[in-house]
């Protein structure tokens, strides 16, 4: 997205912040309950959206900042080694020994050649097992076939993705990611360096979590005394690309644009990227954070994964400091406000009080979201408005 077009977001949301209105869907959107709480439902969706049949989102290109580094992942119930191998590829393998099964990293780190610490056997960037100790015990068996087992993997916009099941079909990121490749992409996305790591693990439905994220509404209650300083409440402008969204809302310096030179249009907005199924990006003039959501082992079980960049490398201890700073902030709303909320939630699908739960007109995200859910799992689309796809 060029400069022009962020700065039409701008045009757009100052429309609705000086009517003091907000982007409507066509009608209110109600999701039964068992939406969240069906054990069935539950089941089909680790098995469609996790299963290794849809391109997952495990990191930004910042975390693999070099060829040979690497760094371990087990959100999605699969041990995975994410690799960038010699010529800087990014890859992806099962983080399983073909020895014994062990995993073969346990850390984040650099070299060319990776060794399992139950018995020593070694492995090149590309997978290929390179090293038996002990080689007289082994001479029966086929070097060639005990690599490690890739699976498919993909870069687009500075996000690094994976289908986490070995001999799942290939993919192409940048046709997945779709037009919001090319804004990742001028946004510099993949250069930004890599900063923090946190894991938050609450008894709430991973769409309970995702929820939190769609909208702007809940600013003005849940946020007022942290967010809502800063961004005006339940006021946003949405576009989509294929099954992901962007949304943008307005900072209160808004008004200011045009007339102070020092504000550049991210600089009033917060503009927030809904990757389907389980990814939300945050992109912004002091940071990039990731957040990631994967099912527990029931309902009401979930994990998220919060991982900040910088804009750039911290030069002085004082700098880092202000930047842990901020991701310390973040992660005490997200924690403190946003899943506290949506645990309470859960208690309240369990009660049996409501038979449905009911998205505003003035939360479409919401109602995207989950209609791209429901197709994703082969169910009817509950929507009733129309959609605008953006280039």
């Amino acid at each position: 997205m060029p400069a022009d077009a962020l700065a039409e977001l701008v045009e757009r949301l100052l429309v609705h912040v000086r009517a003091g209105t907000t982007e409507l869907a066509g009608a209110e959107y109600e999701e039964p309950v068992g939406a969240y709480a069906d054990g069935g439902r539950f089941a089909l969706e680790r098995e469609r959206f996790f299963g290794g049949d849809v391109p997952l989102v495990v990191g930004l290109a910042g975390q693999l900042p070099a060829p040979h580094t690497f760094v371990p992942f087990d959100d999605y119930g699969v041990p995975l080694l994410l690799r960038r191998d010699g010529a800087g590829r990014f890859r992806a393998f099962l983080n399983v020994c073909r020895h014994r099964g062990a995993r073969v990293v346990e850390q984040a780190g650099s070299a060319r050649r990776m060794t399992c610490g139950y018995h020593g056997w070694t492995y090149d960037d590309g997978g290929a097992l390179v090293g038996v100790p002990g080689a007289a015990g082994f001479d029966g068996i086929d070097r060639a076939c005990r690599g490690l087992v890739e699976v498919p993997a993909g870069e687009a916009g500075g996000l690094l993705f994976v289908k986490p099941r070995a001999g799942a079909a290939p993919f192409d990121a940048t046709g997945w990611l779709g037009g919001l490749a090319p804004f990742l992409d001028e946004r510099e996305v993949a250069t930004r360096p890599y900063l923090t790591d946190r894991i938050l693990d609450r008894p709430t439905n991973w769409k309970s979590a995702m929820d939190t994220f769609a909208e702007v509404y809940h600013f003005a209650s849940t946020h007022r005394n942290t967010l809502a300083e800063r961004t005006i409440s339940d006021t946003m402008v949405t576009d989509t690309f294929g099954p992901h969204q962007r949304f943008a809302a307005p900072t209160r310096t808004i008004t200011d644009y045009g007339t102070d030179p020092a504000l550049a249009p991210l600089d009033v907005m917060s503009l927030v990227h809904l990757i389907y199924p389980n990814a939300t990006l945050l992109v912004s003039t002091r940071s990039i954070q990731l957040y990631t959501v994967a099912p527990g082992r029931a309902p009401g079980e979930s994990l998220m994964r919060q991982r900040f960049f910088a804009p750039a490398a911290p030069e002085t201890e004082a700098e880092r400091a202000a930047l842990v700073e901020m991701c310390d902030f973040y992660f005490q709303v997200v924690r403190d406000e946003d899943w506290a909320k949506a645990e309470a939630v859960e208690a309240g699908l369990r009660s049996g009080a409501n038979q449905t739960v009911v998205f505003g007109r003035n939360e479409l995200c919401l109602h995207r979201m989950h209609d791209a859910w429901r197709a994703g799992l082969g169910l009817p689309t509950l929507s009733r408005r129309f959609v605008r796809e953006s280039a």
